[in-house]
């Protein structure tokens, strides 16, 4: 029986190939995709407040 594995923590676009090359078949990105809409939007915003 295949069951799925999970890694979460630290992943980011730097990593995520090592962390499948372990095994893992999920891996949970949350933060790493938090930041990336965090740096999105400061992108969005910044040329608005910097003259």
């Amino acid at each position: 029986m295949d069951v799925p594995t999970l890694a979460e923590g630290g992943i980011n676009l730097a990593n995520a190939k090592a962390f499948k090359d372990t095994g893992v078949n999920i891996l949970v990105v949350g933060t790493a995709i938090d930041n990336m809409v965090c740096n999105a939007a400061k992108e969005a915003v910044t040329p608005f407040i910097v003259h």
